[in-house]
């Protein structure tokens, strides 16, 4: 099988990445991989990067239109030659959706798609131009007969929205979790004077952080032993600076930058929080299960499939109706509640822990659906 995946997937570009290790690993199961990454020349980043059967091209184009195009020309260029088929995945139902579109078009070629988020979630806001481009994705998608989608749920909001169950197969993301699952395997659920609340992911309006920050400030009122860490960047790191300012609590909260050890701040952490609108999948979900913590969370992404409600933590609705605030102080309070679903939540995430070359055939399966 020949696969050309158009892709946001920068990191691929750099030598030993993990990104890169995980590219090369996929490749070994095909006759040919190749990778077209949207990069400008910003970006600083190689235009290509050969190994084995594996192929990363990086756009390196001036403007976004021209990353478009370059994309569009490397793609007609990669797939022209030879008598077997290829499959052109894109990495989402928008511009990597428009891009492996055109690449197909009067060609013996298959689209895939790949669908992370859940574009169908009545928590998106509603924009004229997301309203568009919604429209485009499921005008596409319904007649793309092989679709990629990362939870259960995602299915089921696709089937609901016309599109054939067939077309569309479930495989979740595969996470290198080794290092989490050491910090599970020995963390300890004593008894301390102060319990941290974690926040790791994006910030922005989707994640719901003003929510959170919120809900912390009404249970630090009733319950001052308590922590909250913020660890992140995003558009609205200003407003989330600006209401722990309006609200008194700066002594209790700390905003910290983006850091790709994760492992440590959850090693630290007694609870992780999330409050979330939507989520395709929620990876840090996933992270904090193996590195046994407990959890609160809003129902989104895995939340139903991999972590579940009064097993591995709290899970709380979307409207604010004082639930979150009552989940902080359950959590902070009670040592052994947070024992019982980390312990659990570690347990049941070795469980559910897939062998690389196992998630390997189930990734080349996953562009076979229905064709």
């Amino acid at each position: 099988m020949k696969v050309l995946a158009i892709s946001y997937a920068k990191q691929a570009l750099l030598n030993g990445s993990r990104e890169q290790k995980r590219m090369l690993e996929y490749a070994q199961a095909l006759d040919s991989y190749v990778l077209v990454v949207l990069t400008r020349t910003t970006d600083m980043l190689p235009s290509v990067y050969k190994k084995g059967n594996l192929i990363i091209y990086g756009t390196t184009a001036k403007t976004r239109i021209g990353m478009f195009f370059k994309a569009i020309f490397i793609g007609r260029r990669v797939t022209k030659h030879g008598q077997t088929p290829w499959v052109v995945s894109s990495q989402d139902p928008f511009i990597c959706g428009l891009i492996s579109r055109i690449i197909v078009a009067g060609t013996r070629h298959y689209h895939h798609i790949q669908v992370h988020g859940d574009l169908f979630s009545p928590n998106v806001p509603k924009t004229f131009f997301q309203t568009l481009w919604n429209a485009y994705a499921l005008f596409m998608m319904k007649r793309t007969k092989c679709i990629r989608v990362v939870s259960q749920r995602l299915r089921r909001v696709l089937v609901q929205q016309g599109i054939a169950d067939s077309q569309i197969s479930v495989l979740p993301i595969n996470p290198h979790l080794e290092s989490f699952y050491a910090v599970g395997r020995d963390r300890s659920y004593e008894q301390k004077d102060s319990i941290l609340f974690l926040y790791v992911g994006r910030l922005s309006a989707e994640k719901n952080i003003t929510r959170i920050i919120k809900s912390f400030a009404t249970a630090y009122k009733e319950y001052p032993k308590i922590q909250l860490r913020i660890v992140g960047e995003g558009p609205a790191r200003d407003q989330i600076e600006s209401q722990v300012s309006s609200l008194g609590i700066k002594s209790a909260v700390q905003l910290i930058p983006w850091k790709e050890d994760v492992v440590s701040e959850m090693e630290e952490a007694d609870v992780l929080v999330m409050a979330s609108l939507f989520e395709g999948y929620g990876l840090v979900l996933v992270e904090a299960m193996a590195a046994g913590l407990p959890t609160i969370t809003t129902d989104v992404g895995c939340v139903g499939e991999m972590l579940l409600d009064d097993v591995h933590g709290i899970v709380v609705p979307h409207e604010r109706d004082g639930s979150l605030v009552r989940a902080i102080l359950r959590l902070a309070r009670d040592r052994e509640l947070r024992a019982k679903y980390g312990e659990r939540a570690y347990q049941d995430s070795i469980t559910h822990k897939k062998e690389l070359q196992q998630y390997i055939r189930e990734w080349t399966e996953s562009f076979h659906c229905n064709r």
